[in-house]
């Protein structure tokens, strides 16, 4: 019984001491701060515009017509005179393309057009029946295209004074055989149509 009662009043006085009935020192500003954050928060919330972000496709159409720019021979591009954004005007060169490829071309080109020459003056001195061949300007004479056709050029006229004195050697025995026969066509000797036969042969 008396340590319960001691134990009830020594409590009671713990109750009663303003001391610890009082509240802690920070828990007035504290309560302030945190009521003021929240009503920030709610203030921002209802007045702050939020960027947001959304992607899409799209296609830029300029005011004026579109101009395509497009090169009429194909290559490699060796540099590029503009940049982006840039202006230009009518007639500016907008790039350049490597020669190389080009150069290869033009020489095959020029260098076939020599032969084709070439060629053209030799068939020339063989239908006129030249003694040589006569090259133009641009056929160097010592080049191996002029040597090439004047080799060709002297075979062909040799096979073709060949090809004469065969002729002529085979109607000079066509003649002889004529002669002979002839007389022994008119004889009834040998048939009429042998003598013929020779005359065809020499004629053609």
């Amino acid at each position: 019984m008396g340590v319960e009662g001691i134990s009830a009043q020594g409590l009671r006085r713990e109750l009663d001491d303003p001391l610890r009935t009082s509240a802690h020192p920070l828990y007035r500003p504290l309560l302030w701060a945190v009521l003021a954050c929240i009503v920030v928060a709610v203030t921002w919330a209802a007045l702050a515009r939020i960027d947001e972000v959304t992607r899409g496709e799209g296609r830029v159409v300029p005011v004026s017509r579109m101009q395509k720019i497009q090169s009429l021979e194909g290559g490699i591009l060796g540099d590029l005179l503009v940049r982006e954004g840039d202006m230009v005007r009518r007639g500016q060169p907008l790039v350049r393309l490597d020669r190389t490829h080009f150069q290869t071309s033009y020489d095959e080109s020029a260098n076939q057009a020599i032969v084709l020459a070439a060629a053209i003056a030799r068939l020339q001195a063989e239908v006129l029946g030249k003694g040589a061949i006569a090259f133009p300007p641009e056929v160097p004479p010592g080049s191996s295209v002029a040597r090439s056709e004047r080799e060709l050029f002297v075979s062909r006229r040799s096979k073709r004074e060949e090809g004469r004195r065969t002729l002529h050697q085979q109607m000079q025995i066509a003649q002889g055989q004529l002669a002979i026969v002839q007389p022994l066509a008119a004889r009834k000797l040998v048939s009429e149509m042998e003598a013929l036969k020779l005359r065809q042969d020499i004629a053609a």
